[in-house]
């Protein structure tokens, strides 16, 4: 009989049990005078201690989401007690913890879960990444739009510039006209008077010259 068993069958659990309960009987004893139990050492005591407070944890998760899942106790208890060794043994088992690991259906079950969430992850990056290009695209829409109401802005200012400069060269030609017209007028009043003056003075030596 293992040392394991033995401490079962005198403790009065059966010997296939396994987790906390069969902790609580094997690393505990009678105090003395009390009808209480204490804990055989120190490291019992606090595995004991981590136990029960990842007991209080897990049970007010369920209280605040009772949808979500929890560990069962054997989790509980192999968390309390540091997990598993190098040698796959968790203090207070020996050798007789290979009981406590999970079996392959519970290790497909999680390995089913994280492929799920992955498919998940995998779902989520790939829209998120569809997001991002079409708002990429629209960025560089709105791009364009920009250049080409610029490019338009240009040209109609170019447009209005060569119209008003067009503008201001025929103004300006036809004042040059308008003044050229009023030259000229001026010039053919000038040489019109000059030759009424020589005739009146030609009239005046006649009359000094004619015979008295």
């Amino acid at each position: 009989m293992t040392e394991w068993k033995r401490k079962l069958a005198e403790t009065g659990v059966p010997p296939e049990s396994v987790g906390w309960a069969a902790f609580e009987r094997t690393h505990s004893r009678q105090s003395e005078g009390s009808d209480e139990r204490e804990w055989i050492n120190s490291r019992a005591h606090t595995v004991a201690e981590n136990y029960t407070k990842l007991s209080q944890e897990r049970d007010s998760q369920r209280e605040t989401d009772p949808s979500s899942s929890v560990c069962d106790n054997d989790s509980l208890f192999i968390e309390a007690a540091g997990g598993f060794d190098k040698k796959g043994r968790v203090f207070g088992y020996g050798a007789a913890a290979s009981r406590l690991k999970p079996t392959k259906r519970s290790s497909s079950g999680i390995e089913d879960v994280s492929a799920d969430e992955m498919k998940k992850m995998k779902a989520l990056t790939a829209q998120m990444t569809q997001e991002q290009e079409r708002m990429l695209e629209e960025q560089e829409k709105m791009r364009q739009m920009m250049i080409q109401e610029r490019e338009m802005m240009e040209e109609r200012m170019a447009k209005e510039r060569e119209m008003m400069e067009e503008w201001m060269r025929r103004m300006q030609e036809e004042m040059m006209k308008q003044m050229q017209i009023q030259l000229k007028s001026l010039m053919n009043k000038g040489s019109g008077s000059a030759p009424g003056d020589d005739d009146h003075a030609g009239d005046d030596d006649d009359d000094h010259n004619a015979p008295v």
